[in-house]
């Protein structure tokens, strides 16, 4: 998390004051010291690990508060539910109704994966290009980073700067010796098919939503220079350094805007299904804990409006089955439910915890410090 008294030292506002957490309801996870990569050879597809384990898993989601998982097109508001007329941003949906797309549910676990293990950075672009303006209010970078440029207006680029050591996981078949971090080994990597797979999520039970669709205001993501410590200016490029870490919202504010969402409305609950295949018990044991599963737990975030409080969900883990191989479905799979199922899950969860190398456990506590902390008047 960001280092307050580093910012006061610098003159710069304290990021964990009320009004700078209104108006930037986030925050980060550090990275951790190391990425600790690992020989993918006893871990392929092709060949079972002696302490692999196959199975699935199925899962309850909750949802803590209004979820819009954009399809990227417009719907009519009647055809939405809504008594209004007009048009809405429309939802995944399929034929009976909202979904949530199995690679939502993988994106934000592997994020939540990547803050709790020491894994490589995927969160950064390579390049920002950034709007600057020489009056205060049309400009997106402050002025004392742009006070040297003699023009009115431009665009500049920014480039993070962060130790080769967290560069991206990438296989390729020329390789002969591949390691990959805990995230990239289990979700997959560039040329590295994962061994979890994440099915969509089906509606069980749809709460009742309001007459009209919830109006959002514009949302933006955070400007890229509130993304490292420092931003170095030369001419009109620049560079980022002293990246802060991987970013997660708090359970931020209400807010009005003036473009309809369509949504699912906080109560209702999704199904949800994620198969798994060759994994170490401590990854399973980690997949949990990502997952929010048990107490203490934390939410997950998925979809749109983060930053206004939407997308908050709670994952219960219903049934796990373990079979001999995932192509082997049958009446000798072994599954737990009840009493039995939350013993399993604390046993693979302690693992976590009990000298696992890949573990980062300030990690852990950072995440759920920032997702869990509300923010004005949160949804509940």
């Amino acid at each position: 998390m960001r280092d307050i008294y580093w910012y006061l030292a610098q003159g710069r506002h304290d990021p964990h004051h009320p009004q700078q957490k209104q108006a930037h309801p986030y925050d980060f996870v550090s990275l951790s010291g190391q990425v600790q990569r690992a020989p993918i050879a006893a871990l392929t597809h092709d060949h079972k690990n002696p302490e692999g384990l196959d199975g699935a898993l199925e899962c309850q989601i909750v949802l803590l508060s209004p979820l819009h998982i954009g399809s990227g097109i417009y719907a009519f508001a009647h055809d939405c539910g809504f008594q209004e007329q007009g048009v809405v941003q429309g939802i995944a949906r399929d034929q009976h109704g909202p979904i949530i797309p199995g690679s939502s549910l993988k994106g934000s676990i592997r994020a939540t994966y990547e803050a709790i293990t020491q894994s490589c950075v995927r969160c950064y672009k390579s390049s920002y290009t950034i709007q600057w303006h020489k009056e205060r209010n049309r400009s997106k970078l402050p002025q004392h980073l742009i006070s040297h440029i003699r023009q009115d207006s431009g665009n500049m680029k920014l480039m993070p700067i962060f130790p080769q050591k967290y560069n991206q996981c990438r296989h390729t078949h020329e390789a002969t010796h591949v390691a990959l971090c805990p995230a990239c080994s289990l979700f997959g990597a560039m040329g590295w098919l994962g061994r979890v797979s994440f099915f969509d999520g089906v509606i069980q039970e749809e709460k009742t939503k309001n007459k009209g669709p919830i109006f959002i205001p514009t949302l933006q993501s955070p400007q890229a220079h509130r993304i490292a410590r420092k931003c170095l200016i030369s001419g009109t490029q620049g560079t980022l350094e002293g990246l802060e870490g991987r970013k997660f919202y708090y359970h931020s504010s209400k807010t009005r805007g003036n473009c309809p969402w369509d949504y699912v409305e906080y109560g209702s609950i999704f199904q949800a299904k994620i198969q798994f295949h060759n994994l170490l018990p401590p990854e399973l044991g980690t997949l949990f804990i990502a997952m929010g599963i048990q107490e203490p737990s934390h939410p997950i975030l998925l979809g749109g409006g983060k930053t206004i409080g939407f997308g908050r969900v709670r994952m219960e883990l219903m049934r796990m089955s373990f079979v001999q191989s995932i192509t082997m479905w049958n009446d000798s799979c072994q599954e737990f439910v009840g009493t039995a199922l939350d013993q399993e899950i604390k046993k693979y969860k302690a693992l976590y915890y009990q000298g696992w190398n890949a573990a980062y456990i300030d990690g852990l506590k950072q995440y759920r410090t920032i997702v869990n902390e509300a923010v004005g008047q949160a949804y509940k």
